[in-house]
């Protein structure tokens, strides 16, 4: 695993299809086309997160879990 922020994201919720599982390094982007995202990561301060092309805040605070949806994103 590369160092950096690391991501878990999953399809729908914590028991979905693993979509992403390592770590982004700085400046690094990955895209989802999804309805329902599942999110673990470490470094939530870290992330820059758009919904249907809105820049959308993910919870900060250390380790988070959460989920983004068209509506934006909630804690799981």
């Amino acid at each position: 695993m590369r160092s950096g922020a690391f991501l878990l994201v999953r399809k729908g919720g914590p028991t979905g299809r693993v979509l992403f599982n390592d770590a982004l390094s700085a400046g690094e982007t990955k895209h989802f086309t999804t309805k329902r995202l599942w999110i673990n990561t470490g470094t939530p301060e870290n992330l820059r997160i758009t919904v249907n092309g809105k820049r959308v805040k993910a919870p900060g605070g250390g380790p988070q879990v959460f989920v983004v949806t068209a509506r934006g994103v909630t804690s799981a």
